[in-house]
């Protein structure tokens, strides 16, 4: 549990489906302890990390008032620790881009297939991450134009990172 400077209270712990995985909860209530509907219209928010069990199991609030959960997530064999960030609204929050590095267009987004990246260099790189911070691809850049095939890659919220000489540009994106 967490009080934000504004007095809203933050809970946050797992919710299970009977038959079902088990995910993040995150609550948020107002000072007068009703839900906080500004909080992802109702309130609460249900995170699924990539696994059939997660446990939230920690929580710190940052000084421009995002959230951080740190918990656990079942890989099939042991427990890998997973970290989440919400913004102040319940989005889920895996980085800040600087508009003035945004060199790229990503797109689509959500994809499902393949993601286009236009306006890379033969020079650039990019790096794909889940939510944890694990890399899960790496490639070189083509000119103009880069597809990736992204077929192999499970639904979720990822976060595409493209570096070309000294500037990175960071962008949110969401796999169905």
């Amino acid at each position: 549990m967490a009080i934000q400077p504004d007095g809203k209270i933050v809970l946050a712990g797992y919710n299970r489906f009977p038959g079902d995985s088990q995910d993040f909860a995150i609550v948020r209530y107002t000072t007068n302890g009703s839900l906080d509907t500004s909080f992802d219209a109702d309130g609460k928010v249900l995170t699924d990390v990539g696994s059939t069990t997660e446990t939230a199991q920690a929580m710190a609030l940052q000084t421009d008032g995002k959230i951080v959960v740190v918990g656990t997530t079942n890989n099939g064999t042991d427990l890998d620790v997973a970290i989440v960030r919400y913004g102040n609204y319940g989005t889920v929050d895996v980085a800040d881009v600087p508009a003035s590095l945004s060199t790229t267009t990503v797109y689509p987004n959500p994809f499902s297939g393949e993601l286009k990246i236009k306006g890379t260099t033969e020079k650039g790189e990019i790096i794909l991450f889940d939510v944890t911070g694990t890399e899960i691809m790496h490639a070189r850049t083509t000119e103009d134009e880069t597809k990736i095939n992204t077929q192999k890659i499970i639904s979720g919220y990822y976060l595409l990172s493209y570096t070309e000489e000294n500037r990175t540009s960071n962008t949110k994106l969401i796999k169905f």
